[in-house]
């Protein structure tokens, strides 16, 4: 995308599978919903668009989500908000990597105003290759059961309600995970490590302190 020199907001998204919750792309944008109705008429990557289709196949789409709004500082100048933009996105990107979200974006910031950023310890620029390719549909999915968590022993249930004294919907708010995923946690059915690891600093930030898996399996 082109950042507009008179645009005072961006906003940072993903667009998530409504399948199984797993974030597969993240963007940037000044107009996200112009940009999600660009993505599913295939002004995209070929790979978000691949998959853009096979859930159109299955009378479905991709969600949208918000996940930060990056706004200009009255005195900043234009370059310096270009690399305020690039660091969110950066950190956005970087951060759902680390948790083995399967993303299919094929560089580490927007086009027009990336700088190198940092890979696996080396530095990607504009002329490499993606942060992440994947060369078929079916890789992606073997990658994306590698990814799932059995949370079997993780005594979820008991220690919202014992401990952090929350509802489901309370939960739900907190950690930014759909009450349908926290169920599933609860009954002992997998969900990715991205969804857990959301649970886990949602029950965090309401206690004021580190709330670890070990914890909450232990938990009695």
């Amino acid at each position: 995308m082109i950042l507009e020199s008179e645009q005072a907001t961006y906003t940072i998204y993903a667009l998530v599978d409504p399948r199984d919750r797993i974030t597969h792309y993240i963007g940037i944008a000044a107009d996200v919903q112009k940009r999600y109705y660009e993505h599913l008429h295939g002004l995209c990557n070929k790979d978000v668009y691949q998959w853009i289709k096979e859930l159109q196949r299955l009378d479905s789409r991709p969600e949208l989500s918000i996940l930060e709004i990056v706004n200009r500082p009255p005195k900043a100048t234009f370059d310096e908000f270009k690399r305020a933009i690039g660091d969110r996105e950066r950190y956005w990107i970087n951060e759902y990597l680390r948790l083995g979200a399967p993303l299919f974006n094929r560089d580490g910031v927007t086009r027009n105003y990336r700088i190198a950023i940092r890979s696996e310890g080396d530095w990607v620029r504009e002329d490499a290759q993606p942060v992440v390719e994947l060369p078929s549909q079916e890789n992606q999915r073997v990658k994306t059961i590698s990814n799932m968590a059995d949370l079997s022993s993780m005594r979820l249930e008991d220690f919202r309600i014992e401990v952090a004294k929350l509802t489901r919907q309370q939960l739900s708010v907190l950690s930014d995970v759909s009450v349908s995923t926290i169920q599933r946690a609860e009954e002992g059915k997998s969900i990715n490590r991205l969804m857990r690891a959301r649970i886990l600093d949602g029950l965090s930030k309401h206690l004021g302190r580190e709330v670890t898996r070990q914890e909450i399996d232990e938990f009695k």
